[in-house]
Formats: structure tokens, sequence, C-alpha cells
């Protein structure tokens, strides 16, 4: 009779939150082929739309790129119809990128997809997972910090 290594519950939660950003990645992938524009770009209407408006700046800094490859992405994103500077409402120097209605609709389509995903969990799970998946969020945006020398970005 052979035995199983103990059970390292530690390990398996690593490994469960290692697929789950992967199948996230996936989703994105699938989701910017879906409307026919880059991974990058969603990710940037996904940060517009969970933040409000940004300046290029911050959401340059939210993506780990420079300013000069965030012109480019707003660029696309404008071109596609998805977002569209406009001007800082009290810093006429500044300007701010927010999403269209078209960007909001990639948005709802992805929220769509990701309810479908969470609906499997059950009414009476979701409120517990959604809180250990804030829990893991506020972590990881420290541990990020962390390893950047920067403030955390969990809001």
């Amino acid at each position: 009779m052979s035995t199983s290594p103990p059970a390292d519950p530690l390990a398996d939660g690593i490994d469960a939150l290692r697929a789950l950003i992967v199948a996230g990645e996936h989703l994105r992938q699938a989701i910017a082929e879906h409307f026919g524009t880059g991974v990058p770009e969603t990710l940037a209407m996904s940060h517009l739309h969970l933040r409000g408006p940004l300046g290029p700046r911050e959401l340059a800094e939210r993506l780990g790129l420079t300013p000069s490859t965030v012109t480019s992405l707003l660029d696309r994103l404008e071109a596609a119809g998805f977002a569209r500077r406009e001007a800082h409402p009290t810093d006429r120097r500044k300007s701010v990128i927010t999403l269209t209605a078209a960007g909001e609709e990639v948005v709802t389509a992805s929220d769509h997809w990701l309810s479908n995903a969470v609906e499997r969990l059950g009414p009476k799970v979701i409120p517990e997972v959604t809180r250990s998946m804030q829990l893991l969020e506020a972590g990881l945006a420290q541990q990020t910090a962390d390893l950047l020398g920067t403030a955390s970005t969990a809001d």
C-alpha cells in the first residue's frame, strides 16, 4: 500500500492562484481577439474602468509602461473608438483618458464572461470567495509595491 505525501495547503494555494492568473490571461487574450484589439489595450480599458479617468502618466505607471509606449497605446485605443483624451477638469495643461461607450461595451462583455465563471461557484460561496480574492489582490499589490519599491496600488 503506497502513501501519498502530506498535502501542502500553501503550495496548493500558490498553484491554484498561478492557474487562475494564467486562465485570466487566456481570457484576456480571447477578449482582445474577439474585439480586434491587443492585450495591452484591454488591460488599459480594465484600469480605466476600475479606477475612472486617469492621466497618461498614471496609466503608464499602472501598466508598467513608459509614457511614450502609453502614448502609442492611447493612439490605438482612440483610433478603435474605445477611449478618448479629454482636458483635465482643473488643470488645462493635463489630459485625462476616459472610456467611450464602445470601450464600456468591451468591459460589459468581459463582465458577462466573468460572471458566467463566478456564477459556477454558487450564491452561497460567492461572498466568501469574493473576500478571499480581495485579500489576495491586496496581498499581490503589496508584494508588487515591495518588489518595485513603490506605494501599493491596492484601493
